[in-house]
């Protein structure tokens, strides 16, 4: 039976569907009004927030940060740009610089209604919509931001348009500029629309104690430029300028000095109530061409002088009008008074986006979609910097400028916030006139001083013939410079006013470099003969060195084991410690732990020495007061980084084959006095290096290594390492730094350093910040990373430096050394989803309280997140591992949430993971306290194809018999293949999957759910049907022996593609149960009817009653579905659109319907907050939630 869903729908009833807010969508709009609030779009919701403070010694947070969420457009427009009243800037002189202020338009008081009360408003606009928004930057007395309603027409016309919140004009917007008259009442509306028409309103705001709109609005004037044109952006100006971008490549501007000026008419109104007349055509004054591609982005500085534009050819351009006041009228395109170029930027590798003027400080700075947002000296059109605030793969749209300050928004839903001086300036350095100077990264490079001849008489000493490599090229011998190790000092140090890197070579020479000078300094020798006579070490056999930052402590490794410790520094007689390597092998690598712990790492063993924690310096040399253990990991692999918790009971060492070992520092001592791991993790960086280990909690240890990945395991109570989880970071080759970096807010954030192909980078995980860049000329050059040295005020604060040693043609060596911006001052704002299109999601509890919940998502981007929510807000994000292509499908199922959530992702080419997610801590649950674990992956005996995908997976909870807790897992493909995977919760192997059926046509959708002692399958096809099935499960069933059948029931529910199914249980007894199912297609229907089920012995019986279909519920395929209770479902498609209905044994009626701001939907997702109400989430472009409230409906 079919029905209309017109027939029997009915306006929306008030508060049944309310929109709850956007996440993850693209950041289409951000502005900065002020460097303590932050506006920036999501959708139709404008988010604003309070921004981090700049104090004298770096960032610091708001005490009180100011967040709220306003919905600017209800029926679902994306906002493009936000504008504020203004007035016109007076004109720079021609020679002199701007001011600091003036890199952005000055806001004014405005008075709205009823009593007199100052409040910030903005102009909103997106899509051919526009709204005043008031309380933008919230106060004490008004923190709530408003839309003002507006009437639209003469006060007094017949003609006038009814208030409303929005108002819509003929054309889509690309820019808008609101100005402020001699009127304090009246604002003049300048909007620019498409094909390069402007359009002139005037704002008059209601007197006193008309509290029933806002203001009026009537059009005072209609221009159009000569070129009629599709137009992808346009800038106002001051004094009448307009500049368009066109599809042509070019770039069209032209100027009407009126264009502001205020008409008061209030008589002439034509039939729609706007001023009558024709449309003024004004003339071109310059077309601009250059750009090899389509303009995207163009804007003037503030005095119109200047222009700068970006293009589809991924460069920047800057062009310049000739100063006179003849070219303020209009010019001739070929004439003298055309504009020029100036320069043109290079850089980008992607798309530029947009463009803004720093003018404070002469700069442009312009966005793109390789991720970067860049910074041009606006005389020279030199790159000044690079600011990477968003990820790798991000495409970064808006920019705007306050000030010192500027903010982009990113693809993925959030925004970042850059100090432009700190990204400008980094240190101090001696230029060439011996003057200080700052520098925003500097980098230089300094000979190593020769030392292989050390006297003028020629004659080398014994170190120095062992020490040096005798080369043949070309019948010419040639002595290399050979280094031992490198390391830097900071100026706290007790031997150094000023930071130094320290170089060591095997002549026995200690060099030292002063950062601030760039002079070398020889120090006295690490090496004499008294080492070769009294321990029968030589330079030679010397392999490695490390540096203790703060008190200079040396320690070099021998290839015979030994240890030697240098404890002073420019003395003639340094005292020096050797430590015997005790028939331990050569000495791989040294580590500074703490000033009192030094590890060394022999070829198969860790050596740790340590003195109490009271020991100063001078008591290394009373070995009874030293402790030294020898841990021995038994891998057969070379060991290579290791790690203590905090406590100082456990310790993790990471090897050259993957493995990480787990030591008992309190556990017993072998006969050799070493000491055997407790248990090893095999593999855990499939067997690459483990590079770095860092305790990030007393049972949790994260790892990074040379595949790429960070590896996170976890301590179990009998001292066993458990593997959670591993996801690689995009386009690392290595990663061999891991710190903790507490500088935003005070909570504890993550930073890794590794290289990307011959680069050294370091990023903020969590931000996406990219804390430093440089080229190392190749992996196999010898390069130290330090976080830094102290500023001049002697503030902690990281300065990144990266050492690099290179050889020359003559043998000797050379240091470039790279360092960055350490005052680094910013922020990220909002919580990042995905980089594409979501897939798939799907809900699940994370406490007992139902105001906090998780959502899993998937992507095109080749990535799973869990994210956790709270309220309706998004909080927190953590990615799951990447997969080979996109991840096209979801689930989970619980048993109880004080266990955890079981979570399958599946995509394409047959890939399929497990998960376990529980909260650790008590209520309400926190993201640091979640473990995530890897139950391991799903594994068919047909080899996947690079096409073959799963298009979908449900799954059910089966049986819990004591702490075993078991999940029956359906996947179905494009095959047409249905596999059952039999998952235990406590299980970490790869699990075989048992074919179940097979259809005739790709499986789109599948649902699961248990009726007594079967579970019921349902399965939708290409073909527009649903197939039944139905399984018995036991807890002695043999899963693998699970035979291949035929469906008990097939039912054709749409013409083409069955795109979603839920089901709802009515009814349930032993041996008789009542399901609801409901169902959307390819061909925009929605289906909905009765199931009964009834238990016949081993065998379940179904019939189908009372089916409804309704053939038009979408203007497009329906792409969601989910019940909402016994009676009410709701379904979400293309169309952009969520509408609820109702079903009953006679019909299926539309309640209501309300507009979805995110585009490209192809789920939805449902959670159960209340019996009568429940939270949607929408996934496609973003995630949109929207509660239901069948109270109200």
């Amino acid at each position: 039976m079919e029905s209309s869903p017109t027939e029997a729908e009915g306006p929306t009833p008030r508060g049944v569907l309310r929109k709850t807010g956007v996440y993850g969508t693209p950041v289409s709009c951000v502005s900065f009004p002020h460097p303590d609030v932050l506006l920036y779009s999501l959708g139709a919701f404008l988010e604003r927030t309070s921004t981090y403070r700049a104090s004298g010694d770096g960032l610091t947070a708001t005490p009180t940060p100011i967040s709220s969420r306003h919905l600017v457009f209800p029926n679902g427009n994306t906002i493009h740009g936000i504008r504020y009243p203004h007035s016109d800037p007076n004109r720079l002189p021609t020679n002199s610089p701007p001011p600091a202020n003036d890199g952005f338009d000055a806001t004014v008081e405005v008075t709205v209604t009823g009593p007199e009360k100052a409040k910030k408003y903005a102009l909103v606009f997106g899509s051919r919509h526009l709204a005043l928004v008031q309380n933008v930057w919230g106060s004490p007395d008004h923190p709530v931001m408003e839309t003002l309603s507006i009437r639209v027409g003469n006060v007094g016309s017949a003609h006038a348009i009814p208030p409303s919140t929005v108002w819509t004009l003929s054309d889509w917007i690309w820019d808008c500029r609101l100005q402020s008259t001699s009127d304090p009442r009246t604002d003049t509306v300048v909007v620019g629309l498409a094909h390069n028409n402007v359009e002139v309103w005037t704002l008059r705001r209601s007197p006193e104690g008309d509290t029933s709109v806002g203001g009026i609005l009537s059009r005072t004037a209609q221009l159009r430029g000569v070129t009629r044109c599709i137009t992808y952006c346009m800038d106002l100006g001051r004094d009448g300028y307009v500049a368009t971008g066109t599809v042509r490549n070019e770039i069209v501007v032209w100027n009407q000095p009126t264009i502001h000026a205020q008409n008061t008419a209030t008589d002439k109104f034509g039939a729609d109530g706007h001023v009558s007349g024709e449309i003024v055509v004004v003339p071109e004054q310059a077309r601009l061409r250059g750009h090899q591609g389509v303009i995207h982005g163009v804007k003037f500085n503030s005095d119109c002088r200047y222009l700068a534009s970006t293009s589809d050819d991924r460069s920047v351009r800057l062009w310049k009008r000739p100063a006179g006041p003849e070219h303020a009228e209009s010019g001739s395109l070929n004439g003298t008074n055309s504009w020029s170029l100036v320069w043109t930027g290079w850089g980008h590798t992607a798309r530029t986006w947009k463009v803004a003027f720093v003018e404070a400080h002469n700069l442009v700075i312009s966005t793109a979609e390789d991720g970067t947002a860049r910074v041009w000296n606006l005389w020279s059109g030199d790159c000044r910097a690079v600011l990477r605030g968003h990820g790798a793969s991000q495409n970064v749209w808006g920019i705007d400028v306050c000030g010192d300050w500027a903010v982009t928004g990113g693809n993925d839903g959030r925004v970042a916030t850059y100090h432009i001086p700190s990204s400008l300036v980094a240190m101090w350095k001696h230029n060439e006139k011996g003057t200080e100077e700052c520098v925003q990264s500097w980098q230089g490079t300094f000979p190593i001083p020769d030392d292989r001849i050390l006297s003028t008489t020629g004659k080398t000493s014994l170190a120095q013939e062992k020490g040096a490599q005798i080369v043949k090229k070309k019948k010419k011998k040639i002595v290399h410079q050979i280094l031992v190790g490198m390391g830097l000092v900071e100026s706290s140090s007790t031997y150094m006013e000023s930071p130094r890197i320290v170089v060591s070579t095997r002549a026995g020479s200690l060099l030292s470099l002063n950062l601030s000078t760039g002079s070398w300094i020889t120090q006295e020798p690490w090496w004499n003969s008294s080492l070769l006579e009294c321990n029968n070490i030589d330079a030679m056999d010397a392999c490695c060195m490390a540096i203790h930052p703060s008190t200079g402590l040396i320690a070099i490794g021998t290839h015979r084991g030994d240890v030697v410790v240098l404890l002073d520094w420019d003395v003639d007689q340094r005292r020096r410690i050797v430590w015997a390597g005790n028939e331990l092998k050569s000495v791989q690598k040294l580590e500074w732990k703490t000033s009192n712990t030094l590890v060394a790492f022999h070829v198969d063993a860790l050596r740790w020495w340590q003195l109490p924690d009271s020991c100063d310096t001078e008591q290394f040399m009373d070995e009874s007061l030293m402790t030294c253990k020898v841990l021995v990991p038994g891998t057969k692999a070379l060991v290579l980084c290791c790690a203590l918790n905090q406590k100082g009971k456990l310790a993790v060492v990471g090897d050259t084959r993957g493995n990480i070992a787990l030591f008992d520092l309190n556990g017993s001592v072998g006969v050799d006095g070493s000491m055997a791991p407790r248990c090893v993790l095999p593999r855990a960086h499939r067997k690459e290096h483990v590079n770095v280990l860092l305790w990030i909690s007393e049972t949790k240890v994260l790892s990074g290594g040379n595949d790429g990945c960070l590896h996170e395991c976890e301590v179990l109570d009998l001292c066993r390492l458990r593997s959670l989880y591993s996801f690689a970071v995009a386009a690392y080759t290595g990663i061999d730094r891991i710190w903790t970096m507490s500088r935003v807010c005070g909570s504890s954030r993550f930073a890794i350093a590794g290289y990307r192909g011959n680069e050294y980078v370091a990023i903020d995980t969590k931000g996406g910040y990219e804390l430093f860049r440089a080229d190392t000329g190749g992996r196999q050059r010898a390069a130290l990373f330090s976080l830094g040295v102290p500023d001049r005020d002697g503030s902690r604060c990281a300065n990144p430096i990266l050492t690099v040693a290179t050889s020359r043609k003559d043998g000797c060596n050379d240091v470039t050394i790279n360092m960055r911006n350490g005052r680094w001052r910013g922020g990220s704002y909002g919580v990042g989803l995905h980089n594409e299109t979501i897939f798939d999601a799907a809900f699940f509890p994370i406490g007992t309280t139902t105001s906090v919940f998780g959502l899993l998502t998937g992507s095109e981007d080749c990535t799973a997140r869990i994210s956790l929510w709270e309220r309706g807000s998004l909080v927190s994000s953590i990615k799951l591992p990447c997969q080979e292509s996109g991840v096209r499908a979801v689930c989970s199922s619980t048993f109880d949430v004080r266990h955890g959530t079981f979570l399958a992702v599946a995509g394409s080419q047959m890939a399929l993971q497990f998960y376990h997610v529980r909260n650790e801590a008590s209520e309400p649950p926190k993201p640091q306290n979640l473990t995530i674990t890897s139950l391991g992956r799903g594994w068919q005996r047909e080899k996947a194809s690079m096409d073959h995908r799963i298009n979908t997976v449900t799954s059910v909870p089966l049986h819990a018999a004591g702490d075993e807790r078991r999940h029956l897992v359906l996947t179905g493909d494009s095959n047409g293949d249905c596999v059952l995977y039999h998952v235990g919760e406590a299980l970490q192997t790869i699990h075989s999957g048992v074919l179940f059926f097979r259809e005739a046509r790709p499986v789109l959708s599948s649902k699961m759910c248990v009726l007594g002692s079967h579970v019921l399958v349902l399965v939708g096809t290409t073909e527009g049907t649903i197939s039944f099935h139905s399984v018995l499960y036991g807890t002695n069933i043999d899963w693998s022996t699970v035979q291949r059948q035929n469906p008990d029931e097939v039912v054709q529910c749409h013409t083409m593609g069955t795109n979603t199914i839920d089901v709802c249980i009515m009814e349930s007894a032993e041996s008789e149960h009542t399901i609801l199912v409901c169902s959307g297609g390819d061909d925009q229907s929605v289906a909905c009817f009765k199931l009964h089920a009834k238990l016949c012995g081993s065998d379940l019986n179904l019939s189908i009653q009372k089916m409804q279909i309704v053939r038009e519920a979408s203007r497009s395929a329906v792409k969601g579905i989910a019940w909402l209770d016994q009676s009410h479902f709701a379904s979400t498609g293309y169309d952009q659109k969520i509408c609820v209905w109702k079903y009953t044994l006679g019909s299926i009626a539309k309640k209501c319907s309300l507009h979805v701001d995110i585009g490209d939907v192809n789920c939805l997702a449902h959670f159960q907050l209340q019996s009568t109400e429940c939270t949607l989430g929408i996934a496609g472009a973003g995630i949109e939630l929207i509660t239901f409230n069948l109270c109200a409906l």
